[in-house]
């Protein structure tokens, strides 16, 4: 029973896998930290592709977009890998009118003509009454469960994991190996809800350096459950 336990479950992280849109042949698109953020209105932000990789070639072009479900913005350019815009103002005057959601996506292409799309989303807030709003005082709280992909990525040998958490409960943060086998159980505990982060240094449960590769990530909160991949250089 052990046996096809273990492989069912190798079976399951396997399918994962190559389930995932981006894998060692293609590109990977990443704006800025990878993580959603906030700005004040009418401030200028910056969009920052330059954390892109092609483990396997060249990334050649860059495009900038938007959701037109989100509130619309003008880049400086939309084909450099750093480009800039300035956070809108929607109706300044109606105090009800606080925040504005941008919704911008970069897809990168490959000398070999594979492309990657990855999304971010800049929440506007106002400056109420020309004082400079707080961002620590805005919603601390996530609508959903989110688990995001590791920043930076590849990396050398530490890497940031975030995830959102809507509700506080019990939060399971395991590393593991392309075989389905735990490297690190990395966070097991309650935690309060929020916009939360966890550093991994490469190191299995005993503290020892893992080698290089291809590792799975997965979190398990409450009901949800999400894996995503990242790859560790030496």
């Amino acid at each position: 029973m052990k046996k096809i336990i273990q492989a069912s479950f190798i079976t399951l992280f396997q399918s994962l896998v190559l389930a995932q849109p981006n894998d060692l042949e293609t590109p990977v698109s990443i704006i800025n930290d990878g993580l959603d953020t906030q700005a004040q209105m009418g401030s200028v932000f910056t969009l920052d592709g330059t954390n892109s990789y092609d483990p396997n070639g060249t990334i050649v072009s860059y495009d900038w977009s938007q959701s037109p479900n989100g509130t619309q913005v003008e880049f400086n350019s939309e084909n450099d890998s750093i480009v800039t815009f300035t956070v809108p103002e929607e109706s300044p005057n109606d105090i009800s009118d606080s925040s504005v959601t941008c919704i911008i996506y970069l897809t990168v292409i490959d000398n070999d003509g594979n492309t990657d799309m990855s999304q971010i989303i800049v929440t506007g807030l106002l400056n109420d009454g020309g004082q400079q709003l707080d961002l620590s005082d805005a919603s601390n709280t996530p609508d959903k469960f989110k688990l995001n992909q590791n920043y930076p990525n590849p990396f050398n040998p530490v890497t940031t994991l975030g995830y959102d958490l809507p509700e506080n409960g019990l939060v399971n943060i395991t590393i593991y190996d392309m075989l389905g086998n735990v490297v690190n159980n990395l966070v097991n505990t309650n935690q309060s809800s929020g916009f939360k982060s966890v550093q991994w240094n490469a190191t299995n449960n005993q503290g020892e350096p893992v080698s290089a590769g291809v590792y799975l990530y997965s979190i398990e909160a409450g009901k949800f459950r999400q894996t995503k991949k990242m790859i560790l250089l030496k």
